[in-house]
């Protein structure tokens, strides 16, 4: 009886590679092609996709990206979605809030993820945190409320009491949970409503000496550039510590801020991307949060 060489053994492995789809290390041996939708040439963005490129390329996949750019306007979102939708890709990679929302609107069939989104749900991206129930799945910008007060404590320790002024319509949900999380550290969340930045400058000043620090979660009824600077004033001349959500407010005078890495969110996405072109599907997948 002879027995089978070592050569024997290899084209029987590298059959059960092929006739499974294992690819491991080895990437695809096909071209995958990879829409990629930008909201705006901005350098986050830029960055979020150099990021998303490069792990595919570390990971030796063989991928065809075509790009589109919104230029910052959802109007013609439908025409580009058609054309998007003829290319037949893969996978559609959204960056910003506006790419993701015309492909939320426009492509059903095609699974999506997004990156440099804040707020998936209150945006209607998707069902559920845990779980998407949408063709939509990504990393979302939002700190996790947790991390944003263990920071907050961690340079202010006297901290107990903690203010929020904010419009229950935007970020509602964000500040229950936030109420929530505050609970359970044992600080107590100073709940201020508002319905527009009207509103503003009584709602601050109603928490004038009740309140160790100020929290801003990204509510666009409260942060307008009027109202910010208001805020950021008031809270100066009060000396009560503000946690803001930009550079930009760190800059023009609050305590500290919090975001995302976008080269993190890049490879999260990315990820989450490979999962799916290995055959998961975005409904049943979770949005990854960022904790760097």
């Amino acid at each position: 009886m002879v027995k089978p060489g070592r050569s024997f053994y290899t084209k029987v492995l590298v059959s059960f590679f092929l006739a499974w789809g294992i690819t491991a290390s080895f990437g695809y041996s096909e071209t995958i092609r990879i829409v990629v939708l930008k909201s705006r040439n901005l350098e986050p963005y830029n960055v979020a996709l150099a990021s998303f490129e490069k792990t595919f390329k570390d990971k030796g996949y063989d991928i065809q990206f075509l790009y589109y750019d919104l230029a910052g306007s959802v109007e013609n979102g439908r025409a580009i979605s058609e054309e998007i939708i003829k290319s037949n890709p893969k996978l559609i990679l959204t960056s910003g809030t506006e790419a993701t929302k015309v492909a939320r609107e426009n492509i059903k069939d095609i699974p999506v993820v997004f990156s440099v989104v804040l707020d998936p749900v209150g945006n209607r991206f998707v069902e559920n945190p845990e779980r998407s129930g949408t063709n939509l799945v990504g990393a979302a910008l939002d700190v996790p409320v947790r991390i944003q007060f263990e920071t907050m404590i961690s340079v202010v320790p006297k901290i107990k009491k903690i203010g929020v002024v904010y419009d229950p319509q935007k970020t509602g949900r964000i500040v229950e949970e936030a109420e929530s999380v505050a609970g359970k550290m044992g600080l107590a969340l100073i709940k201020i409503p508002v319905s527009s930045q009207n509103d503003v400058p009584q709602a601050m000043e109603s928490l004038r000496d009740r309140v160790d620090a100020l929290w801003a979660p990204v509510d666009n009824t409260v942060y307008t550039p009027s109202s910010s600077q208001f805020i950021l004033l008031f809270t100066l001349r009060n000396k009560i510590p503000f946690m803001a959500f930009s550079d930009q407010l760190v800059k023009a005078g609050a305590m500290m801020g919090l975001r995302s890495d976008y080269q993190i969110q890049g490879e999260a996405a990315a990820r989450l991307a490979i999962e799916i072109l290995r055959g998961k599907k975005p409904s049943d997948m979770a949005i990854l949060f960022s904790e760097k």
